[in-house]
Formats: structure tokens, C-alpha cells, sequence
């Protein structure tokens, strides 16, 4: 592990640690919580295919 990732023979993979504390994650229900998802989304962005267009929701609700 290093630096958030999984370094293998395959090349570089999400950390399961980092897939499962946002798969296990409970529905925002106030702003604070979607900072939290939006963060752990931000974490895994380069392992998520279109994460800008797919997060976009999220930041809109951050806007004031």
C-alpha cells in the first residue's frame, strides 16, 4: 500500500479499504456527510471511469 493505492505486479489498484468504507457508507442526509462522500470519491477518482461528470451531483449540493 502505498500512499492510498495497492502497487502489484498488475500495476496500480484502488485500496479495498478505501472501496469498502464507500460502498458501506450510510445515504447522506446533511451537508457535512456529502463532503464526506465527496471526499472518498476524490480519493478513488483516477480508478473511476467519468468520476467528474458522476460526482457532479454531489458537488452541486455543496454550492452555496
Amino acid at each position: 500500500k502505498i500512499l492510498g493505492c495497492m502497487v502489484s505486479i498488475k500495476g496500480i489498484e484502488a485500496n479495498p479499504d478505501n472501496i469498502a468504507a464507500l460502498c458501506n457508507m450510510e445515504e447522506p442526509e446533511s451537508i457535512r456527510d456529502v463532503q464526506k462522500l465527496t471526499g472518498r470519491i476524490a480519493a478513488l477518482n483516477r480508478f473511476i471511469k467519468r468520476s467528474a461528470d458522476r460526482s457532479l451531483p454531489f458537488f452541486k449540493v455543496l454550492q452555496p
